[in-house]
């Protein structure tokens, strides 16, 4: 038996949550066709689509507001990212949220 490197983990797990999920989606740079920078998503595109696998710009606070608008209205966003640049990002997501009214 051959151990499963994190890449195939990470894979895997995505789309067995796609598959359970129709809520949930993909989004982040080039993780369409390219199947994203380490081949995460490899795959995903042909198996689910354009609609749950998402390109998004270059530009993380577009995949975090653009993320935010999915979950507040219904979906189960998936911002797949590289994780190199998203701390300017965060900064954002926290005053957008603070915002934000709340509801019981």
């Amino acid at each position: 038996m051959s151990a499963l490197t994190t890449t195939q983990i990470l894979r895997e797990t995505l789309a067995a949550e796609l598959r359970r999920d129709p809520a949930l989606l993909l989004m982040g740079e080039d993780i369409g066709a390219y199947g994203g920078s380490f081949g995460v998503t490899r795959g995903l595109l042909a198996e689910f689509g354009g609609e749950r696998v998402r390109n998004t710009p270059i530009s993380e606070n577009s995949i975090i507001g653009a993320a935010t608008g999915a979950a507040l209205v219904g979906m189960r966003p998936v911002a797949v990212s590289a994780g190199t640049m998203t701390a300017p990002s965060r900064a954002g997501l926290r005053a957008t949220v603070s915002m934000m009214p709340t509801t019981v």
